[in-house]
């Protein structure tokens, strides 16, 4: 019997490497999905400070989930859109030099 307890511990450990791959795996091939869902979440914890100051300095008068929100909306996406924009521009040149050869087939 005692033979069997660090058998039972080494096959913890495995089960706990196999689950640990699992979860990587898992990272490495939704990354699409997985990095901006963490990010939303860092996001919300960075901002809960905020939130709560301002709740606090006014309570009743500004919803402020409505005020970051709001600031979110009209200040980061925006500015973001406006730099993707820029990029795509800069880069049609480049994507017709691309496309001009298989539309002349």
């Amino acid at each position: 019997m005692l033979n069997s307890e660090p058998d039972a511990q080494l096959d913890r450990v495995y089960k706990s490497l196999i689950v640990l791959a699992l979860l990587v795996a898992l990272l490495v091939f939704n990354k699409d999905i997985v990095v901006p869902m963490a990010f939303a979440g860092l996001f919300s914890v960075v901002l809960l400070p905020i939130e709560t100051r301002i709740e606090r300095s006014r309570p009743g008068f500004f919803d402020p989930p409505v005020l970051l929100g709001s600031f979110v909306f009209f200040g980061l996406i925006p500015g973001s859109s406006f730099r993707q924009l820029t990029s795509l521009v800069a880069s049609l040149p480049d994507i017709e030099q691309h496309l001009r050869p298989s539309l002349m087939k």
